[in-house]
């Protein structure tokens, strides 16, 4: 179980979700997970995340556009970490 849960809601970020993602894997402390929350993505960002995906380095969920609070909670609920900490979008 990681002590640190990473929750990235995202909606059409395709082109920024990658920044979002190498800022965590940068840090120096590591016992953490990713969940991207999508709130209903229509761009390419599911495609883009997919080898994280299947690396077991990013944790997805997809979801039909709530918003961003309902993203936020999804990611909470599926979250294995001790603490978590979610981004902004």
């Amino acid at each position: 179980m990681p002590i640190i849960s990473v929750i990235i809601p995202t909606y059409n970020r395709e082109k920024y979700i990658q920044k979002a993602l190498d800022s965590v894997f940068l840090q120096s402390f590591q016992d953490f997970e990713i969940i991207v929350v999508d709130d209903g993505s229509t761009d390419g960002t599911k495609n883009l995340l997919e080898p994280l995906i299947k690396g077991g380095k990013v944790k997805y969920l997809y979801q039909q556009n709530l918003r961003v609070s309902k993203a936020r909670n999804n990611g909470i609920k599926n979250s294995s970490g001790k603490y978590y900490y979610s981004s902004s979008w």
